[in-house]
């Protein structure tokens, strides 16, 4: 039986429609949010603690009201959260597709494969992240439990067999997770209700969004994904953020990192 050490919650923002332009986002991101699974309740002590400060100082709000999703909370909301985020014992990594760059057709226009593909990169990075994070001491068995924000239109059993056909073929696949980390038995998807850790994914991933996607006047929004960065993961030996933290897919879509819109990223 798996004894976890990790913990991973997964979200995305933007679409994976083809339509670039005409009601599609350029941009598919896949945001991971990893940590050790002991520091799993402080997720909830930082919104219990947030949400009792918004009622106190807002009594017009019901003893009810929980903490939205990014896109449904107001400025004051969002940039709060975001900063107890920041405060949090986890770290984030991005896959970045920019759909407008994928030459493969059939890729671009089958939804579920351009999942199953941007989230094989993504659970590699989870994967180097344990590695570097783990040690004997840490407890458990090094193992991660990774949980997807549910999405019903979305097979999460099909992934998890894609997943195994991964790990029983690696290298005719090209994949480079550290399997002593994933299991696809720990995958597992949830309802985002009133799910703490994947109220954090949200919000890491929204802020991302927000900063990558260009707004219809052509301007783009970093605030958020600023405040977040210095969570995002950095390679241990260049300390950038690049690859480990954020990773451009296809590779052609890496000039982006170093254009001036994306010049935040290097700050993080």
């Amino acid at each position: 039986m798996k004894v976890p050490t990790f913990v991973a919650y997964v979200d995305e923002s933007g679409c994976d429609g083809d339509k670039f332009g005409t009601g599609s986002s350029d941009f598919l991101a896949l945001s991971a949010i990893v940590g050790f699974d002991i520091y799993e309740y402080d997720i909830d002590l930082q919104i219990n603690l947030a949400r009792s400060a918004i009622l106190k100082g807002d009594p017009r709000k019901k003893p009810e009201w929980t903490i939205p999703k990014f896109e449904k909370a107001n400025p004051t909301v969002q940039w709060m959260m975001c900063e107890r985020f920041a405060e949090l014992m986890f770290v984030s990594t991005h896959v970045l597709i920019h759909k407008p760059s994928i030459t493969d057709l059939t890729l671009r226009r089958d939804r579920n494969r351009l999942y199953r593909y941007g989230s094989k990169f993504l659970l590699e990075r989870i994967s180097w992240i344990c590695e570097r994070l783990y040690s004997p001491q840490a407890g458990g068995d090094g193992s991660c439990r990774i949980i997807f924000s549910q999405d019903l239109s979305r097979s999460y059993s099909a992934f998890r067999e894609y997943v195994a056909i991964l790990a029983r073929a690696e290298k005719k696949h090209h994949s480079s997770i550290r399997w002593e980390h994933v299991d696809h038995s720990l995958i597992v998807d949830r309802p985002f209700k009133n799910d703490a850790g994947l109220l954090m994914a949200d919000y890491h991933a929204s802020a991302v969004g927000l900063a990558i996607e260009r707004k219809s006047m052509g301007q783009f929004d970093d605030r958020f994904a600023r405040i977040l960065g210095e969570r995002v993961f950095k390679d241990p030996e260049r300390k950038s953020a690049f690859s480990y933290g954020f990773k451009f897919w296809p590779k052609e879509a890496e000039r982006l990192y170093h254009t001036q819109q994306f010049s935040w990223m290097k700050r993080v």
